[in-house]
């Protein structure tokens, strides 16, 4: 598997290889293609300018300037009965004059009216192409012999042959024709093509300096941030959660940067939580187990002592064992989306007055006091088991922090499309800071562990389950010292016959 800085660096070294290349292409390959074009364009454009101004008793200086700016030769002839009458005609530049000639008029006329007025004609491998003044030049002299009377370098044997074109045009005005003749070379110079090898060759070097010095600065920035990232994963899986990352540059660098970071955080919090789980859980299993085991032998060593009494704590222990291993079980089950909702229609008011009722023995045994407000009686559409166990544990959850007052005050409010329910206490209160982590199992405000009285230390986390599967609303409203507000609201029911006015319970 390559590395992202191999990536990085070819395909930069790729781009601007492309880059080069087209270069190349364009500027030397398809030169001549381009040249051709262009000046074919360019042309076609000087015969049009000229037919024009045909009648124009200026015509002359017109023909000069286009042939001294475009570098052509032009010819504008009438033809009459007598044959061609010359108009105007620019000066010789010696580039294809020949093809100007008298004699090739006639050719050109004819091959223009019967190609609608406009003819071009290509001109290759023209050995009569030849500039300057030949007369005093000896044909007769080999390329041997003048390498023999020359110092340095000397020249070929053969004369560059031109390439041109010749553009006819037949212009009618006033009942007259004219036959506008210009002719160019197409040919890009020697020179010119040397000095844009020279300066390729030159730009070529210099890009792929630039271009692998770039390509390098380039992947080791982005490399080098996720090569970090990527070690300090390792750290992070190994267990080390107060890795931080750090890493900064790019958006998505630092966004993955901040996002594992909170992942490291959470992680932390769970291997925390984690420890205290196992540490509370142990101890929850252990007292029972030492409870029954110790009432156990007692009764088997000790004559006399296998009383009911005795035998109702290892009953209790046991019982107390037992709903432990359960409330495991079904926050394991509804946190893996294997427990089902049964959904019912039942009077939440009628249940939860049964509920206030069952906590009578706790008035008795330690001086709690469990109420019920309520407005009215209504249905209730939600998984009763399930409501019912989360009402248990909210009114466990109270009895186990109450206040001074020892009074839990159970409390429902009807709204058009719920039931609000709300279980207050007057107890010690959750801070701001724990709030969010109360619905954690075994989570303590007071971080010091005691056994509840009521309940296995797993209740906020089962409610936390159950409403989240009935997908509602709920909540706690808390400050330190006041007490606590824990609500829900399940899906209401609408039956005149079964709603009634509003009432209170005291057990």
């Amino acid at each position: 598997m390559r590395s992202v800085r191999f990536k990085v660096s070819a395909i930069f070294v790729s781009i601007v290889s492309v880059m080069i290349i087209l270069l190349w292409l364009f500027q030397i390959v398809f030169l001549d293609d381009f040249y051709k074009v262009i000046k074919t364009n360019s042309v076609r454009s000087c015969a049009s300018s000229i037919a024009s101004n045909i009648d124009n008793k200026e015509l002359n200086t017109l023909v000069y300037e286009i042939a001294q700016r475009n570098f052509v030769n032009v010819r504008v002839v009438k033809h009459t009965k007598n044959g061609f009458e010359s108009v105007s005609i620019s000066e010789s530049t010696r580039s294809l004059e020949y093809c100007l000639a008298d004699e090739l008029l006639d050719k050109y006329y004819n091959d223009a009216l019967n190609n609608d007025g406009t003819n071009l004609i290509n001109i290759d491998n023209q050995d009569s192409f030849k500039f300057g003044n030949t007369d005093n030049i000896n044909s007769e002299k080999t390329s041997e012999d003048l390498q023999n009377a020359f110092i340095g370098q000397t020249p070929s044997d053969s004369i560059p042959k031109a390439k041109g074109i010749v553009f006819c045009r037949v212009e009618k005005f006033n009942n007259e024709e004219y036959l506008i003749l210009i002719t160019s070379v197409i040919s890009p110079v020697n020179s010119t093509i040397q000095t844009l090898s020279v300066q390729l060759l030159i730009i070529t070097l210099i890009f792929l300096i630039f271009g692998t010095f770039i390509a390098f600065l380039t992947s080791q920035t982005i490399s080098l941030p996720i090569e970090n990232i990527n070690d300090k994963a390792k750290m992070l899986a190994k267990g080390n959660f107060k890795v931080r990352f750090t890493e900064k540059g790019f958006r998505e660098i630092e966004e993955l940067s901040s996002t594992l970071n909170f992942a490291a955080e959470e992680l932390g919090k769970a291997d925390s939580l984690q420890n205290e789980l196992i540490a509370n859980v142990s101890h929850d299993l252990r007292t029972p187990l030492t409870m029954i085991s110790g009432y156990a032998e007692m009764m088997r060593d000790i004559p006399g002592e296998n009383t009911t009494e005795n035998i109702q704590v290892i009953v209790d222990e046991a019982n107390r064992l037992s709903r432990l291993v359960t409330d495991l079980l079904d926050i394991s089950k509804m946190q893996a989306s294997v427990s089902e909702l049964e959904y019912e229609q039942f009077n939440i008011t009628k249940e939860l007055t049964e509920i206030v009722q069952s906590y009578a023995s706790l008035s008795k045994q330690r001086g709690i006091t469990v109420n019920l407000e309520y407005d009215q009686e209504v249905l209730a559409d939600a998984d009763k088991t399930k409501i019912k166990q989360v009402i248990y544990n909210l009114i466990n959850n109270a009895v186990n922090y109450i206040g001074e007052d020892k009074t839990v005050l159970v409390k429902q409010t009807t709204k058009e499309k719920t039931v609000r329910i709300e279980i207050i206490d007057h107890g010690i209160g959750i801070s701001k800071e724990d709030i969010a982590n109360i619905w954690n199992r075994y989570y303590r405000v007071d971080k010091n562990h005691r056994t509840a009285i009521v309940g296995t230390g797993l209740g906020l986390s089962i409610v936390k389950s159950v409403l989240e599967l009935h997908k509602t609303e709920y909540g706690v409203e808390s400050e330190l010292g006041k007490g606590s507000n824990f609500y829900f609201e399940i899906e209401r029911v609408h039956n005149d016959h079964t709603e009634s006015g509003e009432g209170t319970v005291e057990e």
